[in-house]
């Protein structure tokens, strides 16, 4: 434990090209997504098709690290708590999360977003969890499935997570041109 503590902020971005239709159907509703912020790095989460950890880490606030499109625009940041963790337990906490309860292929728009990333991550930093109204929409979704299939995929993988995403796409192309190389090799040797 550090003898020092750090603020816990939870940074909310808007999703403005879904919140202009939704806020008609309901002000109170809306598409946000957020990042959680502690020793000046910002944690958030997002899907990809891997069993490795969709946990990314970006600059607080850093829009173009999120978004090649704008998809997102920096709303507002609250001081959820303060946390007295050292930055080397919160990376191993990271670490254990991403590698058991928020892996890119377990990304889910209802069930498994970055708010619910957000509010797990605070809660195991100080305590508390992010407002309840940042996922309210999700709530609304579940009883429209049909609804997750119209969301943009970068509404999933954020840009910052894109780079993680190509590097595992190539790990796996290499296995297989390794499997399909010694699977080639024995065909021939059997002959």
């Amino acid at each position: 434990m550090s003898s020092q503590k750090q603020s816990v902020i939870l940074h909310i971005y808007d999703v403005p090209s879904a919140n202009q239709y939704i806020t008609l159907m309901s002000p109170d509703l809306g598409a946000f997504h957020t990042g959680t912020e502690v020793y000046g790095k910002e944690y958030s989460f997002g899907g990809h098709s891997y069993d490795s950890t969709g946990i990314f880490i970006t600059t607080p606030k850093d829009i173009k690290s999120l978004s090649v499109s704008n998809t997102f625009k920096y709303k507002e940041s609250k001081i959820i708590g303060n946390t007295e963790l050292s930055e080397e337990s919160i990376k191993q906490m990271v670490s254990e999360m991403g590698a058991k309860d928020f892996r890119g292929k377990d990304y889910n728009l209802i069930q498994r977003n970055c708010n619910h990333f957000s509010d797990a991550f605070c809660k195991k930093l100080c305590g508390k969890g992010i407002p309840k109204n940042i996922n309210n929409l999700v709530k609304t979704l579940a009883q429209y499935p049909w609804l997750e299939k119209q969301i943009p995929k970068e509404f999933v993988t954020p840009k910052a997570l894109q780079n993680k995403v190509k590097d595992e796409e190539k790990k796996a192309k290499q296995k297989e041109n390794k499997q399909n190389s010694s699977d080639s090799n024995s065909d021939t040797t059997n002959e």
